[in-house]
């Protein structure tokens, strides 16, 4: 059932949440639920715009729904762990962060979040190489998505820094 009317205010509600724009990214999803009622991205986004106006309970059940109607939804074992985080259910928050992280072992997202459990459970040790990961992986991620301009200017930037470096080495061996 899953139609153009779907795809439409699946993507309208996303471009509101990239605005910040929750009332009417709410209205876009349910929308989208209206058109393809076992979505489980819309009612994973729905989820997210609660916790976004702090109604944690109430997401739950959204992102638990969604669970139910995709098993193989990484994002809403993240975002579960997230609205569990905040309630400070940590034992709750790091079982569905490594959830996740089974289904996606590169979720940039899930390995900081569960080294914010570690932290905030004093558990520093595991903490720092999680966050860590969790960086390293968001850098990789954002270098692949950069737009072929973007690498240009980057590689305009490392040439220029290496012709600055090779002037200066030249003046100091004079």
């Amino acid at each position: 059932m899953e139609n153009d009317n779907y795809e439409g205010h699946f993507h309208r509600g996303e471009e509101a949440m990239k605005r910040h724009d929750f009332d009417e990214a709410w209205e876009c999803f349910q929308a989208a639920l209206t058109c393809n009622p076992s979505s489980a991205q819309a009612l994973n986004k729905l989820g997210v715009i609660l916790c976004h106006r702090a109604e944690y309970e109430e997401a739950i059940k959204y992102f638990t729904q969604a669970l139910e109607n995709d098993p193989m939804l990484a994002a809403a074992y993240n975002n579960m762990g997230n609205a569990h985080l905040e309630l400070k259910r940590y034992d709750a928050a790091k079982v569905y962060y490594e959830k996740a992280l089974a289904l996606n072992p590169d979720y940039a997202s899930a390995h900081h979040n569960l080294g914010v459990v570690y932290r905030r459970q004093g558990n520093y040790l595991k903490a720092v190489p999680q966050i860590k990961k969790g960086q390293r992986l968001e850098e990789r991620r954002q270098r692949q998505n950069m737009t072929p301009k973007e690498k240009m200017i980057g590689l305009i930037g490392v040439v220029i820094i290496a012709v600055i470096v090779v002037a200066i080495m030249l003046l100091i061996s004079r």
